[in-house]
């Protein structure tokens, strides 16, 4: 029996040895530790993967919201373009001065024995006025008398509707015309030519003050 036992000792023996090698356990502690470490690269992966499609949805979105906000800031722009334009014309066309009225005032201002001859007119925006030129012929016993009767009613006319106007003759621009006589009723009159300087004072409100473009961001 004593050989026996002896040997089922050494066999247990050498099973325990085995399985206290110090060799065989820390190639199963760097087994264990090769595993941990393959799984949590994989699972740094995994979370570095979600965070790279996280980073790659916000760029995608940035740069829609960015192509949309550099259109909407070109529409803006665009809008701002028109609006001045607009603004522009607008102003010049309550600017501008109404030819009509004053032809009209002049129409009503000439009785029978003044004939216009011509009439030009310039707006001056820099020194502030209106400055017509008017011309035409007298006819009557005291034809510069008349011109002259005539010159003041334009005056007084014209003065109704716009105050600190002036009508005057300038040097020169009243004479009496000896070549030329009119038949006005029956009767052979002297004539007078004339030449009145009307000048309207003009004040154009000043141009609208463009508005400022968006400030790209």
């Amino acid at each position: 029996m004593t050989p026996r036992v002896n040997l089922l000792h050494e066999q247990l023996q050498q099973r325990l040895e085995r399985q206290t090698d110090p060799i065989k356990i820390g190639m199963l502690g760097l087994l264990l530790v090769a595993t941990a470490l393959t799984m949590q690269f994989m699972w740094k992966g995994a979370e570095a993967r979600r965070v790279k499609s996280y980073f790659d949805t916000l760029q995608s979105t940035l740069k829609v919201k960015k192509e949309q906000s550099e259109k909407a800031l070109a529409q803006e722009a665009l809008f701002h373009k028109q609006i001045d334009g607009a603004a522009a014309l607008l102003q010049r066309a309550e600017n501008r001065f109404l030819w009509a009225p004053f032809l009209e005032v002049v129409l009503k201002s000439v009785p029978r024995d003044i004939q216009i001859l011509g009439l030009a007119g310039r707006v001056d925006r820099q020194a502030g006025l209106v400055a017509i030129e008017l011309s035409g012929i007298a006819a009557a016993d005291s034809p510069r008398q008349t011109a002259e009767t005539f010159r003041q009613s334009l005056h007084n006319r014209v003065s109704t509707n716009y105050p600190d106007a002036t009508a005057a003759f300038p040097t020169g621009g009243l004479e009496d015309d000896k070549t030329s006589k009119v038949n006005l009723d029956g009767r052979t009159l002297p004539t007078a030519r004339f030449n009145i300087e009307i000048k309207l004072p003009y004040k154009p409100k000043p141009e609208p003050t463009p508005a400022s473009a968006p400030a790209k961001s």
